[in-house]
């Protein structure tokens, strides 16, 4: 059975398994199937709005998530569904009007037999789980300074040691062997080469 599969490229402050798992959990909600492919996610950073738009070739999105985190993951999620549904060959016309894609669409209720928007974008209302997804930010390494980056730095240089120490008395076991070698060879050559002199000299003899 085929799977989405989405190979993410992460740029941003944020971890790439809950953009994901926002994925995922869209492809469950939105009414239209959609088949499953691979798609490249690019995950980025903007100071200003937060805006998603999609590739066809290859299949990508583009996600740009503002640092300070003030965007609406309920709005994200719509965005995300339009990019994946025009991805899946949907033109506009299909998605305008629904909820789960068009970010104009209002809620509207029935007031004696006049519908009438309530104001409210209907993706909130169909995303409202988008909130209580973890959208978190990576957690940033403290820069280490002074004597803490002198130690830090030392230690790197003390492994680096052993490892060529480590390298070298090899290098020098392989080295011996080979030098054993060299004075096998080179004796025996000048033995083999003194019995064929005496060889030869005893056969010019006779």
């Amino acid at each position: 059975m085929a799977k989405w599969k989405f190979v993410v490229r992460n740029k941003s402050e944020y971890r790439s398994r809950h953009v994901t798992a926002i994925l995922r959990r869209i492809l469950k909600s939105v009414p239209h199937k959609l088949t499953p492919r691979t798609i490249q996610v690019n995950i980025l950073s903007t100071k200003g709005s937060m805006t998603l738009r999609y590739g066809s070739n290859p299949p990508c999105l583009d996600i740009r998530l503002t640092d300070d985190g003030s965007f609406d993951k309920k709005l994200l999620c719509c965005y995300i569904a339009w990019c994946l549904a025009r991805l899946q060959g949907f033109k506009g016309r299909d998605l305008s009007g629904s909820g789960y894609y068009d970010q104009r669409t209002m809620v509207t209720v029935n007031n004696g037999g006049t519908w009438t928007t309530t104001g409210q974008p209907k993706y909130a209302q169909v995303y409202a789980w988008a909130d209580q997804m973890p959208l978190d930010k990576k957690a940033t390494k403290a820069k280490l300074t002074g004597a803490a980056l002198a130690f830090k730095k030392a230690e790197e240089a003390q492994e680096k040691v052993n490892e060529w120490e480590s390298k070298v008395k090899k290098a020098n076991t392989i080295l011996k062997k080979w030098r054993r070698k060299l004075k096998y060879h080179e004796e025996r050559a000048s033995r083999l080469q003194l019995e064929w002199a005496k060889n030869l000299q005893q056969g010019g003899q006779q």
